[in-house]
């Protein structure tokens, strides 16, 4: 239990105070924070109210979810009606007026927490950016300018200061830079235009405006291959097109490239839609390598431009591009997985298990409370034996990276940089549904998940602290609350699901893979109860019941009746049936 006294700093990332009465707490202590307060927590009655009055609404018997509870204040989010028709009132030269009078060091900060939080669009180079917006201050600086605004607005959940008080909304600063945007995109190519379409892209996935997002991704990757083509190719089409050979303005290009190799592999991954950039793209269009991030950032000589081709991959310094080769790999994955996994065909033959092996995949979706590690159990089967300890070696790898999943989540928001981009998002509810799995299942892993259900409680306190920055979370914390369902009930009455396979229950198996997810909740309950024996069992009874009912109604009934024919059987008796036969044979004769 945490102690209801705490500091604002433990509070808001979400972990529990340590102290001993007086401040400075333990945590803050160790990190150096200045203004340690110990307080207790402001009561938020309107939040109870709002609580209660779901609890006395319910008509599902989520009382006996798991030791997952509902969220707190949570209600199913609507379906993202678009926002920028909110934000009409917002005049373009209101905004133009607003962005002019915004102080440099209010567009540093807000530059700083962009390329501190979203690693995956580390694409601005500070000093570049900051000369560009005050020197030209064009259409498409400012369209950038506002998108980086309304991405680190979303942030305020984790993000403290008087100077947000004098930002507006992110639906405004969106709006904004898709009116201006909008001119651009059939103009000459920019940079300045595919950086602010993917950083749209980012914003625009994080709230479920799925489809703009996937269309601006595809604009901006378009506008980059025109940019890469011109600068490039031998007999360019239009020579007035990217004549600068800045080694800078070179290096940002080729780090704007990977990104829109990274939203694309974000965007299109999961939805069924073939990606714009395979890698083997990037290496036939030779993309340069990206800059390491202290040569991006701090400038470089011609000698670390020499080594960008041969330089290491490892280090921190190196990470954009360590970034972009795990986003492949996640993207090859996912084509897997929504390609119908090990259900497509050959996927059980022997030689494609060693070379393409999800191993969440392969474990049962429904595993009994005393099964231990082993491949499929509903077809299509393996066709081949696994080596002896093989299974045991696989559910180790698969459910320690969730735990490292989990862990470094936890980590980060301790140290006070917590993470909240829509992929760190999904990474957690990823981690978190293996975790629910393997606390409710321990031999699954031979009992070696001992802090399985610590950090999957974890998991969904921060879904629902990440639900306060992006809307993304609604159908991620519902899939977990109904796959707990299940597994609560699975485990607690062995009969109750016998039999059963991940087939009874698609809807559910299809959204634990969904970055895109969808409240699917109606569908999971329903299958989750059509999958239910005891369900069977009392429908097939009621059934019974009432045929048993209506046959004495009409026993009583008949009763009543005379019978015109009593013993019709007798009459048999009396008929003498030489005689017909010799009426028939008299009938033929005629």
């Amino acid at each position: 239990m945490r102690s209801s006294l705490s500091c604002e700093h433990c509070r808001k990332a979400k972990v529990k105070c340590v102290h001993t009465g007086s401040a400075p707490c333990q945590r803050c202590q160790r990190l150096g924070t200045s203004g340690c307060e110990i307080t207790r927590p402001i009561v938020r009655s309107a939040k109870k109210a709002v609580r209660r009055a779901q609890n006395e609404a319910s008509l599902t018997p989520r009382d006996d979810v798991s030791v997952i509870s509902s969220t707190a204040g949570f209600q199913p989010l609507p379906s993202p009606v678009s926002s920028r028709q909110t934000t009409s009132y917002h005049t373009s030269d209101t905004v133009d007026e607003h962005l002019a009078r915004l102080p440099i060091g209010i567009i540093l900060k807000a530059l700083n927490i962009f390329t501190a939080k979203f690693p995956e669009l580390r694409i601005l180079q500070a000093s570049a950016f900051i000369k560009e917006y005050q020197t030209a201050r064009s259409k498409e600086s400012k369209a950038l300018l506002a998108t980086i605004l309304a991405i680190t607005r979303k942030q305020c959940s984790i993000v403290t200061g008087d100077w947000l008080r004098s930002l507006k909304s992110s639906e405004c600063y969106a709006s904004y830079a898709w009116s201006n945007l909008s001119d651009a995109i059939l103009q000459p190519p920019k940079v300045q235009v595919v950086q602010a379409l993917l950083i749209l892209t980012l914003y625009e996935w994080g709230v479920r405006e799925y489809h703009k997002a996937w269309m601006h991704c595809g604009i901006a990757i378009r506008i980059m291959q025109s940019l890469h083509s011109s600068r490039v190719s031998p007999h360019p089409l239009d020579m007035s097109q990217n004549n600068d050979t800045d080694v800078m303005a070179i290096a940002v290009e080729a780090r704007t490239y990977w990104a829109c190799f990274i939203m694309d592999c974000t965007i299109n991954s999961g939805t069924y839609n073939p990606r714009m950039l395979p890698m083997s793209e990037m290496h036939k269009l030779k993309v340069p390598r990206p800059l390491n991030y202290t040569d991006f950032a701090f400038g470089f000589d011609a000698a670390s431009l020499d080594h960008i081709c041969t330089g290491d991959l490892s280090g921190l310094a190196q990470s954009f591009e360590t970034i972009a080769t795990g986003f492949d790999i996640y993207a090859q994955a996912m084509s897997f997985v929504f390609n119908n996994g090990r259900c497509a065909p050959g996927m059980c033959a022997p030689e494609n298990c060693p070379t393409i092996m999800l191993h969440r995949e392969y474990f049962p979706f429904l595993p009994t409370a005393d099964l231990t590690p082993r491949g499929p159990v509903d077809p299509p089967l393996l066709e081949a034996e696994a080596p002896p300890g093989w299974w045991d070696e696989s559910a180790r790898e698969l459910f320690n990276a969730a735990e490292q999943i989990a862990s470094l989540l936890q980590e980060a928001s301790e140290c006070g940089i917590p993470l909240m981009t829509p992929f760190s998002g999904f990474c957690a509810f990823t981690a978190c549904f293996l975790n629910l799995y393997v606390f409710r299942f321990p031999r699954m892993n031979l009992n070696r998940s001992s802090k399985a259900e610590q950090l999957m409680n974890w998991g969904l306190e921060y879904l629902e602290e990440f639900q306060n920055a992006w809307e993304l979370a609604g159908g991620w914390i519902k899939t977990i609350q109904n796959s707990s369902l299940l597994y609560k009930r699975a485990t607690e009455d062995a009969g109750r699901y016998r039999g059963r396979s991940r087939a009874d229950f698609e809807t559910l198996h299809q959204s634990i893979h969904e970055y895109r997810i969808v409240d699917r909740s109606d569908q999971h309950l329903q299958q989750i109860s059509h999958a239910d024996r005891n369900t069977a069992r009392r429908e097939e009874e009621a059934v019974a019941s009432q045929v048993h009912v209506a046959s004495n109604m009409g026993a009583v009934v008949n009763a009543s009746v005379l019978d015109p024919f009593p013993n019709w059987w007798s009459m048999l008796q009396e008929v003498e049936f030489t005689d017909v036969g010799n009426l028939w044979n008299g009938m033929r004769e005629l």
